[in-house]
């Protein structure tokens, strides 16, 4: 979900439950379930719809689906009223991202992450259920674990 809607949740809870921390803590591990299924229901489509488009053939709200995937969901609705789909997706640059609005930042998410998906195994390299037991990047998830990994290498 987005960020931004995430810590307004938070902090409309908090405003209301500085009193009672064990209930607002309740509250907030129900909202974080709430979403990890969510979540859950969102990759299950986002694979569904890999596995049976290319990139290049997605339309309309499928497009939402790709860019929730890349982590920017904020730009689906713009994507799809432009009527943005997979044949477009597959050839936009960083200029074209830049005109529609992204950030040089996301703009390179984006290229990342399409690139990746254009992958002939992307989809059987996903296994949402996966805790990546064998990756090192996934060891390394906070500031002082990397620091280390660097350290290391």
């Amino acid at each position: 979900l987005d960020a931004a809607v995430s810590l307004q949740l938070f902090l409309d809870i908090m405003k209301e439950g500085t009193d009672k921390p064990l209930s607002t803590l309740q509250t907030l591990t129900a909202k974080a379930k709430q979403y990890s299924l969510l979540e859950d229901k969102m990759a299950e489509k986002f694979i569904a719809l890999m596995q049976s488009k290319g990139l290049r053939e997605v339309q309309g709200e499928e497009v939402a689906l790709i860019l929730w995937r890349m982590g920017l969901l904020q730009y689906s609705q713009s994507f799809i009223e432009l009527g943005i789909d997979g044949s477009l997706l597959v050839v936009a640059d960083q200029i074209l991202l830049h005109d529609l609005g992204m950030s040089r930042r996301d703009a390179c998410c984006f290229l990342y992450h399409r690139d990746l998906m254009a992958q002939p195994r992307y989809i059987d390299r996903i296994d949402e259920n996966s805790e990546c037991d064998d990756c090192v990047i996934c060891w390394h998830n906070s500031s002082e674990k990397t620091e280390d990994l660097l350290e290391e290498f």
